[in-house]
């Protein structure tokens, strides 16, 4: 299942529970944090092997905590990246592609954003 099919799945799983905003790029995950400053959530997916990669979306997730104080999911099936996303800023939550609209519902359960 590619990206943009997965982001679709999740998406139909959490509708009318939560409203998703999805971005396939670093550049479009960045201009739609832009437009959505009120976003509660942040979910963070990729296995990339490639450095340039890699360090990129540390350098995203490091930028994205100094602004952003709810929670940031990593998701990823490559341990030592969860890893390296959790150092860079990422809350430290078991996540897998199957279990991200669980995780999304009760993460923000937890977090009681709307009471």
């Amino acid at each position: 299942m590619d990206n943009a099919d997965l982001q679709k799945r999740w998406g139909e799983e959490l509708d009318g529970k939560v409203q998703v905003i999805s971005a396939i790029s670093q550049e479009e995950a960045i201009e739609q944090f832009a437009k959505n400053l009120d976003v509660e959530i942040i979910a963070i997916d990729s296995d990339s092997k490639e450095i340039l990669v890699v360090y990129s979306l540390l350098a995203l997730v490091s930028t994205l905590r100094s602004i952003f104080v709810g929670p940031i999911i990593p998701i990823s099936a490559l341990g030592f990246f969860r890893q390296k996303l959790i150092d860079s800023g990422c809350n430290d939550y078991e996540c897998s592609r199957e279990s991200l609209p669980r995780v999304i519902l009760e993460t923000l359960d937890k977090w009681d954003f709307n009471k």
